[in-house]
């Protein structure tokens, strides 16, 4: 299999796109600690039309990870592990200042089946089970977890945190570069690969002048790309930028 490279042009423009963007894939800040004096409801988003997360008892030490309006998302013991739900910022008594959150709204469905875990670690607790193509809003990652927000079973929103590969390279993709994709245009008859490789499974044909949506380059001169609602690589030296 012949080495692939971006073309200059490419290659330029994609730098240019994300150097304007800001550092928005993780979340990594120091947690505040915190407790709950009276006990506190848990909801696994930050209101009460989010599926609630069970309560804590009073007095429970917790960390508190960040704040979202009234609510705060907090680190807490559960069945011998930790998990993380959101409580009302005024049931906790806190050790310090907490962050606001800074979260991204990039709407994807799920490139394969996957679970939803009550914190990025998959010993956390479950929440829910995902089938493929879920609706999701990516809200993060967060190392290689997704956190997301879904409609849960009862028609409450739910949040959670899912591996990243449950939501695919293109939908992690889009949060690395916050939401950012780059048109560009194929300049003769290709492929669009399920894997970065010539010897990937085939998804779709592109005629010259397809124009797809560019997330970057990724894998032996490859890049994640999309068009007509499917998902997958496109060798990167058979693409340039497209032009109004």
């Amino acid at each position: 299999m012949r080495a692939r490279h971006f073309t200059n042009a490419l290659a330029h423009t994609l730098v240019l796109a994300l150097l304007a963007l800001p550092a928005l894939g993780t979340a990594a800040h120091a947690a505040v600690p915190a407790s709950v004096p009276s006990g506190a409801a848990l909801y696994t988003g930050p209101g009460e039309s989010y599926a609630a997360a069970g309560e804590l008892a009073a007095d429970t030490a917790v960390y508190a990870i960040e704040t979202e309006g009234d609510w705060t998302l907090i680190d807490f013991p559960r069945d011998g592990g930790r998990a993380r739900a959101y409580a009302a910022t005024r049931s906790l008594s806190m050790d310090g200042a907490v962050r606001e959150a800074k979260l991204l709204s990039v709407q994807a469905t799920t490139a394969a089946a996957g679970t939803l875990y009550a914190s990025p670690d998959e010993s956390a607790g479950i929440l829910a089970e995902l089938g493929i193509m879920t609706p999701v809003t990516i809200l993060r990652m967060e190392g290689d977890f997704a956190f997301v927000e879904m409609d849960g079973s009862q028609g409450q929103r739910l949040r959670g945190w899912t591996p990243a590969s449950t939501v695919g390279a293109t939908g992690a993709a889009e949060v690395q570069t916050g939401g950012v994709s780059i048109p560009m245009l194929c300049t003769a008859e290709c492929w669009l690969y399920e894997t970065p490789s010539d010897d990937g499974n085939p998804l779709l044909l592109l005629p010259a002048g397809t124009e797809i949506e560019c997330y970057g380059e990724l894998y032996n001169g490859f890049a994640i790309a999309a068009c007509d609602g499917r998902t997958g690589y496109i060798a990167a030296d058979e693409l340039i930028p497209a032009t109004d």
